[in-house]
């Protein structure tokens, strides 16, 4: 293993973690305190040495993962970077990154045609009608472009070997 922020080798012994849920995944070390303060979550994701693509038998249980998880409301980002450490190839996941946020954008558009709906109907029946969407509903359409964004970082960092390559 190698480090995460510079690339060095690891000292013998424990290696160092930039925070306590990369101690806990033992996926991304540092080899130094200075590495460790310098660790971005959103720079250094990529390890430094990618695991290869799942085999073709593995890809299908991947796909579902992906759009179950997807389907569930989880952000698209967080997906992309964990199934693309899992071994999933790129350019399906970025097809199925394409479907989820088309599916996420479509649910958009209906609760937004029932929110107006329902102002219409508050105003017509001057009754209180619940209107869905409010501060406390996450926005699903979060993380798409950025998803997009690392499976193609995760490509030019040549994170994309041939089946079965380191």
């Amino acid at each position: 293993m190698r480090c995460v922020v510079c690339g060095g080798p690891l000292p013998p012994g424990e290696p160092r973690y930039a925070n306590a849920w990369e101690r806990v995944r033992k996926k991304l070390p540092c080899c130094s305190e200075t590495c460790v303060a310098g660790f971005d979550e959103d720079q250094h994701w990529i390890p430094p040495v990618r695991p290869p693509i799942a085999p073709p038998s593995e890809q299908p249980r991947l796909r579902q993962l992906v759009t179950q998880r997807l389907a569930a409301g989880d952000h698209a980002r967080p997906v992309a970077r964990e199934l693309l450490a899992a071994g999933i190839d790129p350019e399906t996941l970025r097809g199925l990154i394409g479907q989820g946020q088309a599916a996420a954008e479509a649910a958009v558009k209906s609760r937004r045609k029932r929110t107006l709906f329902s102002a219409v109907m508050m105003v017509v029946t001057r009754h209180s009608v619940h209107l869905p969407g409010g501060p406390q509903e996450a926005n699903p359409l979060v993380g798409y472009a950025e998803s997009l964004a690392d499976i193609d970082a995760w490509i030019a960092a040549g994170a994309a070997p041939q089946p079965g390559r380191p």
